[in-house]
This record gives structure tokens, C-alpha cells and sequence, in this order.
């Protein structure tokens, strides 16, 4: 989705960027282990499909796509101790962060802007607004 394609939402042990061009291949190894395909009732796609899925999914309206950075080492170590200003998905140091997984966001309905967002000139409901976030952890 457009609306995260320069996001970074940093926490003190993680680290959410989009989904880009670079993290394919690294994803494509993880979306090859059976037990993950299971878990996440995923097919297998071929490297190029993998690439095609991700120019899909940044160019859909009903979906953001993260990936998740970790800011810890498996020792405890801090990374990214220096967090930059305004954060940008492709700053070298955000990118030096090992990759860990991916959070999947998929919208429905019409986003509420304001208290009455719901409500019709009649004071009826209008189409309800529904979320849900799919988190994987795939590697350490």
C-alpha cells in the first residue's frame, strides 16, 4: 500500500519497515519451509513469483505490508542505538537490521475520519470499518 511505502515505526526491539524490492529473496527463503506454509496457509511461489507478489501488495488499497526488523541481537545487544531523526526504510543503518519476520494488514469497509464517520445523515450506521493483522516470526 502507497501509505507506508516511506514508514518506519520503530520500537526498542523492533523495527517495522515496508515490504521492498530487497527483503524478496530473503522471504522467498523463508516461504520455502513447509511448516511455515502450513502456518500461514501459503503456497509455494517461485522467486519470480515472489517478486511479482510484492510489487501486488504495495500497489493494493486494502493491505500494508511490514516487514520486521529486529533491534536486538540473540546475545541482547541493542542495534540501531542512533535512531535517525525521520527514519527512512532505505537509510543503511535501518537496513543493516536482520530481518525477522513480516506483519500483514488487510482493511475492509470504509475508514472512519471523525466522530460521526459512521453514522448516515439519518443517524444510521453506515458499512462498519473491520481490520485484521496476521504477525509472522520467521527467523531470529
Amino acid at each position: 500500500m502507497k501509505a507506508n511505502e516511506h514508514k518506519v515505526l520503530i520500537g526498542s526491539k523492533a523495527a517495522l519497515v515496508p515490504y521492498l524490492i530487497e527483503h524478496v529473496p530473503k522471504y522467498h527463503t523463508w516461504m520455502q519451509d513447509e511448516e511455515l506454509q502450513r502456518l500461514t496457509a501459503s503456497e509455494p511461489l517461485t522467486l519470480e513469483e515472489e517478486y511479482e507478489m510484492q510489487q501486488k501488495w504495495r500497489g493494493d488499497n486494502d493491505k500494508l505490508t511490514f516487514i520486521i526488523l529486529s533491534r536486538v541481537t540473540s546475545s541482547g545487544e541493542q542495534l540501531l542505538s542512533d535512531i535517525p531523526q525521520i527514519p527512512s526504510p532505505t537509510d543503511p543503518a535501518i537496513q543493516a537490521l536482520p530481518m525477522v519476520g513480516d506483519v500483514n494488514m488487510f482493511f475492509k469497509g470504509v475508514i472512519p475520519t471523525g466522530p460521526e464517520a459512521n453514522l448516515a445523515q439519518d443517524g444510521e450506521e453506515t458499512q462498519e470499518f473491520e481490520a485484521e493483522i496476521e504477525i509472522m516470526i520467521a527467523g531470529t
